[in-house]
């Protein structure tokens, strides 16, 4: 018996690998194996995609690039605080430190996102920013503007996992395009939008040492964060397929909630979600993982371990009660856009007989 893999790039890839080649090849037969016009392409492909002409894309060599040199470019006092979800990847956290600024955890509710009641007792003198993140292709909270506009603070949003849902009135948006992602230049790849000139221009620069190119000063601090040639040809093609890729995340995404919903709880998914991952919730939730390992499903965990569970960030995380319990029960199952209609078959049987 095959397994059900949660992300299955090697269909993927056999779909794009000859108009790779045949991309990749215009930049590297000019000798040009780093940014170029490809990844122009690709930034503007990407505006495309968003849906809004008046956001402009950088795109970086990963989504920390992204988020830390974003967060750079706000120009806060030093130590400035941002509130940010106990629930999310460590790399949206030490992006807030390696920008030199200082991480301020809040819990979430039951769509995994930044409870806004909590957000709000957290906040200080000091507190500048809310980062908020989207998880499983979610769309923002339609309050955390608001709430943000009222508490004079910046919105920064992390959608990491959210390409293709509507963008926000955020001071930028990043995303990421590793091989998890909906979207993917099959190594490393991260983007940064915003409506805002100067910070797309300080990220432009950011991404290249501070320079336009190599042979202009730098204006300031920056990075070497370009994809290569090969990483946007495949990303151009990948952002190409996102729309036939989202409908049918969504057609399983339908079908997960019709089958199981007397069985499983599900996160409150927004309306307009793209289902890049697909959350159940059980009390056995180890249990469960095994069950279907044993039936070659591969199953994921998002997160093993929340950043307030490391060592670098000192928090007495038994205070974050709802992110606990929410970590304990939750369980990523396979919702590829390349599963056969036989492979969801197996999965829904699976998790009908556990």
């Amino acid at each position: 018996m095959h397994i059900v893999k949660a992300n299955n790039l090697n269909r993927l890839w056999n779909e794009i690998r000859d108009e790779v080649q045949r991309t990749s090849d215009l930049s590297l037969s000019n000798g040009i194996c780093q940014g170029g016009e490809i990844t122009k392409l690709a930034e503007v492909r990407l505006e495309v995609v968003t849906n809004s002409k008046l956001h402009n894309a950088v795109i970086f060599h990963s989504c920390t690039d992204a988020l830390t040199q974003g967060l750079r470019n706000l120009n806060l006092p030093a130590g400035s605080e941002v509130l940010v979800p106990a629930y999310t990847f460590i790399a949206t956290a030490t992006s807030i430190l390696l920008a030199g600024l200082k991480p301020v955890f809040v819990d979430v509710g039951n769509d995994y996102c930044i409870d806004l009641s909590d957000a709000k007792e957290k906040i200080t003198n000091n507190t500048r920013v809310m980062l908020y993140v989207t998880l499983w292709g979610n769309s923002m909270n339609k309050y955390a503007k608001t709430f943000c506009d009222e508490n004079n603070l910046l919105l920064v949003e992390d959608a990491a996992q959210s390409l293709g849902a509507p963008l926000n009135d955020a001071e930028f948006t990043v995303l990421s395009f590793s091989p998890s992602k909906p979207c993917t230049t099959m190594g490393s790849g991260g983007a940064l939008i915003t409506k805002n000139k100067d910070v797309f221009e300080l990220a432009r620069l950011g991404r290249l040492h501070g320079k336009s190119n190599n042979s202009t000063p730098s204006i300031g601090l920056g990075v070497n964060s370009m994809i290569s040639s090969t990483e946007a040809a495949t990303l151009y093609i990948t952002l190409g397929l996102m729309k036939k890729h989202q409908s049918k995340r969504q057609k399983i995404a339908n079908i997960y909630k019709q089958e199981l919903r007397d069985l499983y709880e599900f996160p409150d998914y927004t309306q307009d979600c793209t289902y890049s991952k697909f959350v159940i919730k059980c009390d056995k939730r180890d249990e469960l993982a095994q069950h279907l390992r044993s039936n070659n499903i591969q199953t994921q965990i998002h997160y093993s371990i929340l950043p307030i569970q490391e060592k670098i960030f000192d928090v007495n995380y038994s205070n974050f009660k709802n992110s606990l319990t929410l970590q304990e029960k939750s369980l990523t199952i396979p919702n590829c856009p390349y599963m056969t209609d036989d492979e969801i078959e197996r999965v829904l049987e699976c998790l009908k007989k556990f």
